[in-house]
């Protein structure tokens, strides 16, 4: 066959279709079919709520008025938490008596005021924020008409009854009834409609989230502790084999001692600061469960900002003594399925996620930063622990693990890697006087002790328990460690694997005495050894089973099940809009199908048909256009480049991201072997090359890996990242004072003013102000401009009449560098002039600018952040002090048009820099992703030409944006037909007939119906066609123009909506008409 198609029909009732998960698309089976393999959930275990999912206030609906005023007045009525004794615990230096519980009326008195905190929030909350409804059958569409038809229904069905089964009685009840349920069809179609509509962000990922089930199954009978042979069937049975499995008592440890601790001054441990405390309170944390409390971090930040001296009085106490409550150690453990294991009967293969109270987690949230600068900044931990740490993720673990491996490769060595789990780790005082209650089959049980483990979903789990194991690997010589988190490697390199072997054994068993020291246990189930080496042997199992070495892509599994929930969203009438698919395909799917691809990807052909295949499917589900609508337009149209492009920019992106970090970064670090590893290579095959050339050279006397060497050929992955934008990327680029700023210490000496109101109406507000005379406070703009004849990026500095300064920052930046640049300049320049009391206020038009000043950070634009912040403390010291604001540009501002005018001039003026940012770097980026878009573009128009004279490449010129150009808000129905137009293949007779799918091609007024001839001569919409040109303001209608232009397919969407051609309705319509 040329081509895949589809000859069988499945049926399926909806009861049933709803049942089914985990569509997979089976690999090549010999036919000219694809398999398919689905999951159908049975109803062998009732389906209960997810408790996992549940939360109990629906702050959406809040009124945080009243909570504020409730919160206020119930704070007053704390005894502990205004009591004279928690103010002088400030001042209690002995933190170690704490520690071992010596001091035991300071504890009681925090833990009752962390109590009386907690309850004083939750009867706010109470008071002001109604509960949400929990379960599969919440009804947002219910409404007053509804309640109404219910009425009535339920009045007639009871005159029904007192009258004996009246005649007129029982038709008035059955009217009433029938029309108290379509109203309810009614209600939901539209409500869910009117939803789907919407296109903002929190919308669409709702509605996303709407695709997972929200009840679950029952768990079935599990393994009994004491008796593997019985199953306890019961939740309290349940509740015993899971805290018996899953939380074992720990190991016995000796007590630590601290008669010989003396306090280090290289730990920098200062007392809280507000602004730390403010932001652990009001940091948006999106999608987590409360705990037991039922406190969200919504609540906390509204709380936070009416009582901040309360919050800050009880939270410097618990952080400078270092004591967590015990109020706060209460956790509701859900028990979740791990997926794919086999038995669901072993208690192991299940999961506990602690829900943990939010008002413990700020304490924790502020430890975990702290201890995280400081692991980044001193020997806190080993270096090769990477997961849980600043700026080292899972991907640059596992491309570290894949370099070890490829090195051996291309040397023509073995690797080997000892895989260890960690089991189990334990410290002291956050883990003591812990209570977890379990929580699954829609039931909870009640609190109960526990003394084992780090609660998983706590924010300062992780760093402690990198702490705790940080020992483990200070002993480890002849094998390279590695780790993430928990998961530990131990890898070795050599010309065998008997060697590999016998040096891992050696070393994993100092590993193990060296946890036995430490309570540190390890999963031996878990425990894999992997040989890593060119053979392509094949294996066969005890059973005779032969296993061959293949690719398999199981992870494109899981992205086409996300893909398969996403579709259920929309169709070609109905359902979320083109951008909205194509942002919940972006952030849902690809990153799905594209995670480790900075490990993986190497432009294979089998990848890369397999994520072409889903991308096909999303561009059809995008654009609700047919099935045979041609990919490479589609691609176009909806803004998405294909596959190989978008890795190949991820790859450069990372890359990116490299350059951006320390040097002293592990993968760093390991790119600077490489290369050196590479000089290495290179002098030894000059060498090698000389040798074996000399005329004298005795060849029969030449070693084996003399005679036998070649030049390494097998590329690294690592390298590959680094070459992939090496040409682009210089010296000169800037710098990053990395870990600058520490988690207490992120508070600028300058404030910032961003004005909410409309640019009109602040620019207004702003002349108001700077017309009234005041001695006391200079007015200085900032501008940065960039024009195409210029040299560079310019920047304008003034102050109006009095100075005005001009420069030009270099090629190699973009405008958002220079209003950086502006400010700072201008900062500097009046602490340069400063004197006491005046105040100087610097104004930009540009927000992020701003933004960015006003959050120290790591982040891109740190050395003029670090300069402001300098220069502002100088003039502090003079007495002076700075503001920043904004300002809208454009808008007759005297001040910033002057600069503006200025930064313009500058760019004619010869650059005073030569530095690169990381800005333009991306942009950049970006810019050699659409050269590499244009021309895989060029290459299908000329490998595949189409003589097609009404073909897509005909027709319309390759035009790439970084967003599709359909109108925002477009709906659904409206959008398909648009596309259906321009591709071509749709409604429209001319297609149809092709397909016989219509016994003419013609149009009803006698012309062959195609998209030129509906939008362009169609005799039945002439009215319509009139307003079109109306709007175009009589331009000579093309279909370039309406369907290739921003501002027509503006136009030709409002003619859509008029005449709705080209949609499935009209088609029909007109089917009936004709029939």
């Amino acid at each position: 066959m040329t081509r895949e198609s589809v000859l069988d029909l499945t049926l399926v009732s909806p009861s049933l279709a709803s049942k089914i998960q985990d569509w997979i698309v089976l690999p090549d089976l010999g036919s000219d079919h694809y398999g398919i393999s689905f999951t159908i959930a049975g109803n062998t275990r009732p389906l209960v709520d997810n408790l996992s999912l549940a939360t109990a206030y629906n702050t959406d609906l809040a009124d945080w008025g009243i909570f504020s005023e409730k919160l206020k007045s119930g704070i007053v009525n704390c005894i502990a938490l205004n009591s004279p004794e928690l103010i002088t615990i400030l001042n209690y230096t002995n933190s170690l008596a704490i520690l071992e519980e010596e001091e035991s009326s300071i504890t009681i008195l925090l833990d009752e005021a962390s109590k009386e905190l907690t309850k004083a929030v939750t009867e706010a909350a109470d008071l002001s924020i109604p509960k949400r409804k929990v379960g599969a059958r919440v009804k947002p569409w219910w409404n007053d008409s509804l309640k109404e038809l219910r009425q009535k229904m339920i009045r007639n069905q009871r005159t029904f009854i007192r009258y004996s089964y009246n005649y007129t009685a029982k038709r008035d009840y059955l009217i009433a009834k029938n029309a108290y349920f379509l109203a309810i069809k009614q209600a939901k179609r539209s409500h869910w409609n009117d939803f789907l509509e919407k296109e903002d962000p929190k919308t669409i990922f709702k509605a996303m989230a709407y695709t997972r089930d929200r009840q679950i199954e029952l768990i079935p009978p599990i393994q009994a502790s004491t008796d593997p042979e019985h199953l306890e069937s019961s939740f309290a049975g349940k509740c015993s084999s899971f805290r018996s499995t899953l939380f074992p008592p720990p190991p016995e440890a000796p007590k630590p001692t601290w008669n010989s601790y003396t306090p280090s001054n290289k730990w920098l441990w200062p007392n809280l600061t507000i602004p730390e405390l403010a932001t652990a309170c009001t940091t948006k944390l999106k999608g987590k469960t409360p705990g037991p409390d039922l406190i969200t971090q919504v609540i906390i930040q509204h709380a936070y900002n009416a009582i901040p001296e309360v919050f800050f009085r009880l939270f410097s106490v618990l952080i400078d003594v270092g004591y967590h409550p015990t109020y706060w150690k209460q956790a509701t453990g859900a028990i979740l399925k791990k997926p794919g294991k086999p038995n669901y009967a072993l208690p192991k293969a299940y999961r506990v996620i602690s829900l943990l109270n939010c008002l413990g987690k700020v304490s924790e949230r502020i430890l975990a930063q702290r201890l995280g600068y400081l692991a980044e900044t001193t020997q806190l931990l080993h270096p090769s622990q990477i997961g849980g740490r600043l700026k080292k993720s899972a991907i640059d673990a596992a491309l570290l693990f894949n370099n070890e491996v490829e090195i051996g490769l291309k040397r023509k060595q073995k690797t080997s890697a000892l895989l260890l789990d960690v089991k189990g780790a334990f410290d002291h005082s956050f883990l003591s006087n812990r209570q977890l209650r379990l929580a699954f089959d829609g039931q909870i049980e009640q609190f109960a002790a526990l003394n084992t483990g780090i609660p998983q979903g706590s924010p300062i789990s992780p760093i402690l328990f990198l702490i705790y194991i940080r020992g483990l690997f200070t002993g480890i010589v002849t094998a390279r460690p590695l780790s993430y988190i928990d998961d530990i490697a131990l890898i070795v390199t050599t010309p065998n694997y008997t060697s590999n072997i016998k040096i891992l054994e050696k070393e994993a068993a100092r590993l193990f005495d060296q946890g036995a020291k430490s309570a540190i246990q390890f999963d031996l189930a878990k425990t894999e050894l992997i040989h890593f080496g060119p053979s392509k042997a094949k294996l066969r199992l005890p059973d005779q089973t032969r296993i061959e070495p293949k690719q398999l892509v199981r992870w494109l599994a899981q992205a086409k099940s996300a893909f398969l929930r996403l579709a259920r969203l929309a169709n070609t009438e109905r359902g979320l809009s083109p951008a909205a698919i194509r942002q919940l395909y972006i952030a849902c799917v690809t990153s799905i199908a594209d995670y480790g691809s900075i490990i993986w990807w190497r432009g294979q052909a089998g990848f890369k048909k397999r994520l072409q295949e889903l991308q096909n499917l999303a561009l059809r589900k995008i654009l609700g256009v047919f099935k045979t609508a041609p990919i490479v337009p589609m691609e176009v149209e909806a803004s998405l480049p294909p596959p190989e492009i978008r890795l190949n920019s991820s790859i450069r992106q990372y890359a990116l991201r490299l350059t951006r970090l320390s040097k002293s970064h592990p993968v760093n670090i390991e790119a600077s072997k490489n290369t050196e590893r590479a000089r290495a290579d290179l002098a030894n095959a000059s060498i090698a090359r000389r040798y074996l050339a000399r005329p004298d050279s005795d060849s029969d006397s030449a070693s084996d890996s003399e005679l036998n060497y070649t030049e390494p050929t097998l590329a690294i992955q690592l390298d590959r990242i680094i070459g992939s934008i090496s040409y682009i990327v210089s010296d000169s680029y800037e710098r990053t004072q990395h870990f600058q700023f520490p988690p207490w210490a992120r508070k600028t000496p300058y404030s910032v003013e961003i004005s909410q109101l409309p640019k009109e109406e602040e620019a207004l507000a702003h002349n108001t102000l700077i017309s009234i005379p005041n001695t006391r406070i200079t007015h200085v703009y900032s501008d940065a401009s960039y024009i195409p004849d210029g040299i560079g990026v310019g920047v304008g500095i003034a102050i109006p009449t009095r100075y005005s300064s001009i420069v030009n920052i270099g090629a190699e930046q973009l405008v958002y560098n220079g209003e950086l640049e502006g400010v700072t300049q201008a900062i500097e320049y009046v602490s340069s002039i400063a004197i006491p009391r005046q105040k100087y206020r610097i104004y930009s038009d540009n927000q992020a600018g701003l933004h960015r000043l006003k959050t120290p950070s790591d982040n891109p634009g740190q050395d003029c952040q670090i300069r402001a912040i300098q220069a502002t403390e100088v003039a502090i010291r003079k007495g002076a002090s700075i503001e920043l604001a904004w300002v809208p540009g454009h808008t007759d501002i005297e001040g910033n048009e002057l600069a503006d005018r200025l930064a313009k001039q500058a760019t004619l003026e010869e650059p005073s820099s030569n530095s690169t940012s990381f800005a333009y770097l991306g942009m950049k980026i970006k810019g050699i992703r659409r050269a590499e878009w244009l021309s895989y573009l060029t290459n299908y128009t000329t490998n595949k030409p189409n003589s097609n004279p009404n073909s897509y490449t005909r027709k319309f010129i390759w035009k790439i944006g970084a967003r599709p150009l359909i109108p925002p808000n477009t709906k659904r129905e409206i959008a398909s037909a648009f596309y259906q137009l321009k591709l071509g293949h749709g409604y429209l007779k001319s297609y149809l007939f092709r397909l016989d799918r219509s016994n003419s091609d013609l149009c009803r007024c006698g012309k062959r119906e195609t998209p030129e001839h509906l939008l362009l001569s169609c005799s039945e919409y002439k009215g319509a066609r009139s307003a079109l040109k109306s709007e175009l303001r009589g331009v000579r209608l093309t279909l370039p123009l309406l369907l290739h232009t921003k501002v027509g397919i503006a136009a030709t969407i409002n003619f859509l909506k008029e005449t709705k051609i080209v949609t499935r309705r009209w088609h029909l319509e007109r089917a009936e008409e004709e029939y």
